[in-house]
C-alpha cells in the first residue's frame, strides 16, 4: 500500500492592521509604565495587564499555515511565530465536493481563509459538505 505524501509551508502576509495592533500595544505597555513609575503605582497594574495581552496577542501576529497531505487526508495547522501550533482543521478528501481556482465569490457556506493574503493564480477554493452543511477553504496549492 502506498501513501502519497506532501507539505506546504505558506507565510502569511502581514495585514495592514497588524503594524498598529502591535504599535499600539507596545505603546500603551510603555506609557502605562512610565505613568505608574511616576505618578501614581496603580497604573503599573495598568501596564502588567497590557504587557500580558502583549505576550498573548504579538505572536499570533505572524503566522504561517502548513498543510499535509497524507493519503486522502490533508491537515491545516497554524504556526505562530514559529514555536506555537495549533490544528485548524483536518480534512477528508472524500468530502471534497470540488476544487476550483478562487474567483473572489464563494460558492458554499462560510469560508475559511488559509492563504498569505496574496490571492492570485495559486489561490484554490475547495467547498466540503460537512455535517453542519458546506464550507469553503481558500488554501495556496
Amino acid at each position: 500500500m502506498e501513501n502519497n505524501y506532501r507539505e506546504i509551508l505558506i507565510k502569511r502576509k502581514p495585514r495592514s492592521t497588524d503594524g498598529l495592533i502591535r504599535a499600539g500595544l507596545i505603546a500603551l505597555t510603555a506609557a502605562l509604565a512610565v505613568l505608574g513609575i511616576l505618578f501614581m503605582p496603580v497604573f503599573l497594574l495598568g501596564a502588567l495587564a497590557a504587557g500580558v495581552a502583549c505576550w498573548f496577542i504579538l505572536p499570533r501576529l505572524d503566522v504561517e499555515y502548513e498543510y499535509l497531505y497524507v493519503g486522502g487526508d490533508m491537515d491545516i495547522d497554524m504556526i505562530m511565530s514559529r514555536q506555537k501550533r495549533k490544528r485548524c482543521c483536518s480534512l477528508d478528501l472524500k468530502d471534497l465536493e470540488s476544487l476550483s481556482p478562487w474567483t473572489g465569490n464563494a460558492s458554499g457556506g462560510k469560508v475559511e481563509d488559509y492563504t498569505s493574503g496574496e490571492y492570485g493564480k495559486n489561490t484554490w477554493a475547495g467547498v466540503y459538505r460537512l455535517e453542519g452543511g458546506a464550507k469553503t477553504y481558500l488554501l495556496e496549492l
